[in-house]
């Protein structure tokens, strides 16, 4: 075998430094330049109302819709998350005094200070996805004068998720509910559950488990996500879906931040919240029956209340119908524009 000499040995060494530098400096470079591209970009933050892995309500704002935004805008925009401690019931107003740029409001935690917000919170109204969307393209000029009162320019918006009542004995007569301890979330689902005869609570929802489990509880509404995130399955093995109101999300930016930006980000900013809008719709939906499905499969047992039960429950909704109408706050009349259209669009 051929001994190679030093010299050779040496040169290939000098060679093989000479790629690492260049390839070294090559990944620096490109560092730099993103670094530099990003540092020339619009930066914005984000406060996001609550976090659900793996949802399509996470997905779409956490992921969908920064990425949607950068690539509209060839990089121009990036959308990063608030890291640290929010409160849901404050990041619409955190967006409104430029504490963050934009934020992902999940509307019924405004049902108090803003009740024109929450229309499909309103029970006996939207019952099915299709009354939801449609009501909402209905009022949808309306609605975006009452966001844009509030400093902030509707984005897009969505149904989150259908509500189930979720009780340790099977719900099927508005009887059945007369005595049950129950957690609630919104101010109008409560006083529904109480003309129902049921007493109500508000109970966190990361301590709903352990109450009942303990008996604190007879019951609680509860979005489906949750339901299979905290096994509360485990805990109330019945559940029903009644006209007791749809939560709502909507994405949300501060009207000065929007305004400062050039028009053409403007436009592409309003055409990808307009588009995810679309899609969304029928996304949750699907979604929706999926998780029903495997909630079914983890012992799950859904009951229907017969049509004369049914049209109890909307015949004691038109009381607090009339109280939310009669809430005080912004745009009183603007809201009874809004329920008259919702009524007209479902026919209720």
């Amino acid at each position: 075998m051929k001994r190679r000499g030093a010299k050779e040995i040496g040169g290939r060494v000098i060679i093989g430094i000479l790629i690492l530098t260049w390839i070294a400096f090559g990944v620096a470079f490109s560092y730099q330049s993103a670094w530099a591209a990003e540092k020339a970009a619009t930066n914005w933050v984000w406060s996001h109302g609550i976090t659900l892995p793996g949802s399509e309500y996470e997905k779409s704002t956490f992921i969908d819709f920064p990425k949607r935004v950068s690539e509209a805008t060839k990089g121009q925009l990036i959308i990063k998350p608030l890291h640290g401690v929010y409160d849901p019931g404050k990041n619409l107003f955190d967006a409104r005094d430029g504490r963050c740029q934009g934020a992902t409001v999940i509307v019924p935690y405004y049902g108090a200070t803003i009740p024109s917000l929450c229309f499909a919170n309103v029970p006996g109204l939207v019952f099915t996805y299709a009354e939801h969307k449609n009501s909402y393209l209905a009022i949808r000029d309306k609605y975006e004068k009452v966001v844009d009162a509030q400093g902030v320019k509707l984005l897009f918006y969505f149904m989150f998720s259908e509500i189930l009542l979720n009780t340790k004995k099977p719900v099927k007569r508005v009887d059945d509910f007369k005595g049950l301890k129950m957690r609630i979330a919104t101010l109008t689902t409560g006083q529904m559950l109480e003309s129902m005869g049921a007493s109500t609570m508000t109970v966190p929802v990361a301590e709903v488990y352990m109450a009942a489990q303990r008996g604190v509880i007879d019951g609680f509404d509860m979005s489906i996500s949750p339901m299979l995130s905290l096994k509360l399955y485990e805990v109330a093995k019945y559940s029903t879906i009644l006209p007791i109101g749809h939560p709502a999300v909507m994405v949300v930016v501060n009207k000065k931040a929007f305004e400062s930006i050039p028009k053409d980000m403007q436009t592409a900013l309003v055409n990808v919240g307009r588009g995810l809008e679309d899609e969304l719709w029928g996304r949750i939906e699907a979604e929706s029956k999926s998780k029903l499905e495997e909630l079914a499969k983890r012992g799950s047992i859904f009951t229907k209340m017969p049509p004369e039960e049914l049209n109890k429950v909307f015949e004691l909704a038109k009381p607090v119908q009339q109280k939310w109408l009669q809430l005080q706050g912004p745009e009183v009349e603007l809201r009874k524009e809004i329920i008259e259209t919702v009524r007209k669009t479902i026919g209720k």
